[in-house]
């Protein structure tokens, strides 16, 4: 199901240098993935778990050993899953991850096929509406869905920080939209919460941040690793400046009875 041809793009190249061997690939937190567990209702004792978009797995292995159960850990780059196959044996739960190396877009899964699934930081790989129909079918009545998603958190944010967006992911919506998108998508919306400027700053920035200062003197210059480099850099300045306008946003959701 994996599309090789996604790694050759030479932005996603240039991504994946800049996130290797980091802890995390977007903001986040083990606090918060263990908020947005135990906001969910419901759970099965041994409950069928996927983990979409799991990049380096840091929410991966906190689902495994909160939960106790096998988690399949889906991703394209084989280099996420390497990195999370060697910290879950080093802790002990490498029996507990099933990694599969595949494309979102290619997913193929029966109905009812699933009892939790979890999307934290990485659906706008397929887009979020899109996303979300996409998994409908997977979940049988009352099944769960946790989705973490760059939201604008209030109006009248300054240019720039439109510009910026515009050009790296103009289908963010505000908290209202994306609600009314994932009830329309088939879901109860069942709590949603704001990740704190920490899970930014501090849990996914702070690792990065020499990463970049070497990176920033081997790029060449207009190259695509030059690109992501500075829209790094751009990202973390208006974030720091900025953050009260837009944030991720862990949603909960259920598939009514």
């Amino acid at each position: 199901m994996n599309d090789n041809n996604i790694e050759k793009n030479p932005h996603i190249q240039a991504l994946l240098t800049l996130h290797h061997g980091l802890p995390r690939g977007g903001p986040g937190s083990d606090r918060n993935t263990l908020k947005a567990l135990s906001m969910l209702p419901g759970l099965p004792d041994k409950p069928r778990v996927i983990d979409l978009g799991c990049g380096p797995g840091k929410q991966t292995l906190v689902l495994a050993e909160k939960l106790g159960v096998k988690i399949t850990a889906v991703d394209f780059s084989d280099g996420f899953l390497d990195q999370l196959m060697t910290d879950a044996r080093e802790r002990g739960l490498g029996h507990l991850i099933e990694p599969l190396l595949a494309d979102l877009n290619s997913l193929a899964y029966p109905a009812n096929s699933w009892d939790l699934i979890w999307w934290e930081g990485a659906i706008f790989a397929t887009g979020f509406e899109k996303g979300l129909k996409m998994c409908r079918p997977w979940l049988g009545r009352g099944g769960l869905l946790a989705v973490s998603e760059c939201t604008w958190l209030k109006p009248g944010a300054p240019r720039e920080v439109l510009d910026f967006w515009e050009a790296n992911y103009p289908a963010m919506m505000d908290l209202a939209s994306t609600v009314n998108t994932a009830q329309g998508a088939g879901y109860d919306v069942l709590d949603h919460f704001i990740l704190e400027d920490e899970d930014w700053l501090q849990e996914y920035w702070a690792p990065m941040r020499p990463r970049l200062d070497e990176l920033e003197g081997q790029a060449e210059p207009d190259s695509a690793l030059a690109q992501v480099v500075a829209a790094a850099r751009r990202e973390i300045a208006l974030f720091e400046k900025y953050s009260q306008y837009y944030g991720y946003v862990f949603y909960l959701m259920r598939v009514p009875d």
